[in-house]
């Protein structure tokens, strides 16, 4: 949490005061130059030499002290120590006797280490990430607080979507860097094979044999015989009582073919079944998160 800021926040100190001292009082009127602890919160002053040091980082004998109360022109301050890691400025800001007679002292409501780390800590809370393109320290060692992991190693980073279930919780994993196809991803479609037809050879040229009996036919010098039915065929006999028998042959017109409707088949395979790169175009940096 940010300490409480004011505007033109300096205060002249009444008394003088040994380093246990922890009850201030402020000149007439001052008090309300600064913020009331009890409803905006605790805050830190500078308070130094002002007789001396124009600029308190001169004063040998300077120290931030944090208070709690403000009760008009009186406040309760914390004297820094290192119980209380001298009150967030570092081990170079200590107690000191603010007694020297003839010597005016201030307070002001300025800009310290503790206000800048709580202005970082504001920005980053604890579960913030923290990127560097190309800086891989710490960033408890580059922000000088928390305590940080390295996070989302080899992952992006996806925006929280209640309304899809990849992505409805904070921390869920998911995705795949490769992924070969399944049937069912294929994209539908179809392998043609058209054979056609295939024909049987046409050598089939053959005749057919018809045998004649108790045909009443006229033998003729040319070899024809007529019948009851004014047939014409080849004899090869004479038949009793003026009747003759034998073959009569069919033409050799025989020749044909047969129609052969092919069973379906499958084409031969094509492919090798490997995975597909999945990754969309990324840039890699250096991501941590507060965990603490």
């Amino acid at each position: 949490m940010l300490d409480p800021v004011k505007n033109w926040g300096k205060v002249s100190v009444d008394g003088l005061y040994n380093q246990s001292a922890t009850i201030v009082n402020l000149a007439s009127g001052d008090g309300a130059k600064l913020p009331d602890p009890s409803t905006e919160g605790e805050f830190n002053l500078i308070w130094f030499n002002s007789t001396d040091f124009s600029d308190p980082a001169d004063d040998p004998s300077k120290e931030i002290v944090r208070c709690t109360v403000r009760n008009g022109d009186q406040l309760t301050v914390v004297r820094p120590d290192s119980g209380n890691n001298y009150n967030g400025e570092g081990d170079n800001n200590v107690a000191s006797a603010k007694d020297i007679a003839g010597k005016d002292y201030k307070m002001f409501l300025g800009v310290t280490k503790r206000t800048v780390d709580n202005l970082l800590e504001s920005i980053y809370p604890v579960g913030s990430v923290y990127i560097n393109a190309t800086n891989s320290t710490n960033p408890a060692t580059l922000l000088g607080f928390g305590t940080w992991q390295a996070w989302g190693i080899g992952r992006a980073i996806v925006g929280i979507d209640t309304s899809q279930t990849e992505f409805d919780t904070a921390g869920k994993t998911g995705g795949e860097k490769k992924h070969t196809l399944t049937a069912g991803e294929m994209p539908r479609h179809r392998h043609r094979a058209d054979p056609g037809q295939a024909n049987t050879s046409s050598a089939g040229n053959h005749n057919h044999a018809t045998n004649l009996h108790n045909t009443l036919g006229v033998w003729s010098s040319g070899g024809l015989f007529s019948n009851e039915s004014n047939g014409f065929g080849h004899g090869s006999q004479y038949g009793a009582n003026g009747r003759i028998g034998g073959n009569v042959w069919s033409g050799h017109n025989g020749n044909h073919n047969h129609t052969v409707n092919l069973p379906a088949f499958d084409t031969d395979q094509r492919g090798s079944s490997q995975s597909h790169n999945n990754l969309q175009p990324y840039q890699v940096g250096y991501v941590w998160r507060r965990t603490a």
